[in-house]
């Protein structure tokens, strides 16, 4: 993350890294907290918490019990609203990170969409609370400073210095390069189904280089497995050569 990167540049801070996920990862000062919330246990949270309808705190106020810090750093992403929203309770002192804007994630989810009210009480309330906010563009930071009254500051990786490539592309081969997840799979298929017409129109075979693992892309790739070069979760070392010697990223 955006962040992250920064951080790594100040070793002078003492930072703990507490993380949900099906399964413990390997890494020093990182502690695994146990499963994500269930979608049923993240909506009985903002439930309990704006009244709106009945639930309960109780997996959240657990999680942060277990994450004593002078300054917590929130990913501002389903659960992590509500971790936030524990931490204003607590008259805790927080950094909010925003890389999706919630509306715009919950809009494009059946489950969620309709749960968006509960969405509207508790969101621009953790925003105002936060200490600092950073977000990933110029764009939503006029956004949210516009539409919520909050100040906040776009914030890019860092990056100490450029890599120099000297990678040659592959003339015989069409070749995408794409790194990461998808929302939705429709308009990557979309997209796909536009550069196998580009590849047949210039007679090159086309193939498509994935970094990182996505569920959504698995259901494309499993159609047309021959045109897909999966590469797992990849440094970003060795990530860039793969990605700079495609067309198109």
């Amino acid at each position: 993350m955006q962040l992250r990167s920064h951080l790594e540049q100040l070793p002078g801070l003492d930072v703990d890294w507490y993380y949900l996920a099906k399964k413990a990862v390997s890494g020093s000062r990182r502690f695994w907290l146990g499963d994500p919330l269930t979608p049923n246990q993240f909506l009985s949270d903002l439930s309990a918490r704006t009244g709106f309808l009945p639930g309960s705190k109780t997996r959240v106020r657990r999680l942060v019990d277990q994450m004593p810090a002078d300054l917590h750093w929130v990913v501002a992403h389903y659960e992590g609203i509500s971790v936030a929203a524990e931490l204003i309770a607590r008259g805790k002192k927080f950094h909010l990170t925003i890389h999706d804007d919630p509306f715009a994630t919950w809009n494009r989810s059946e489950r969620y969409r309709i749960f968006q009210p509960l969405l509207r009480r508790t969101f621009p309330k953790v925003l105002r609370a936060a200490q600092s906010i950073d977000v990933t563009s110029w764009g939503m930071r006029n956004l949210y400073r516009q539409k919520y009254g909050v100040k906040c500051f776009s914030l890019y990786r860092h990056i100490s210095e450029l890599p120099e490539l000297h990678i040659p592309q592959d003339p015989t081969h069409l070749t995408i390069g794409h790194i990461g997840t998808l929302y939705h799979p429709e308009p990557f298929r979309r997209f796909v189904s536009a550069c196998k017409t580009i590849a047949a129109e210039t007679q090159r075979p086309l193939r498509i280089v994935r970094i990182g693992t996505s569920p959504q892309i698995d259901v494309i790739a499993a159609r047309d497995p021959q045109i897909f070069q999966f590469h797992g979760d990849l440094s970003e070392i060795n990530a860039v050569p793969l990605l700079a010697a495609c067309d198109f990223l």
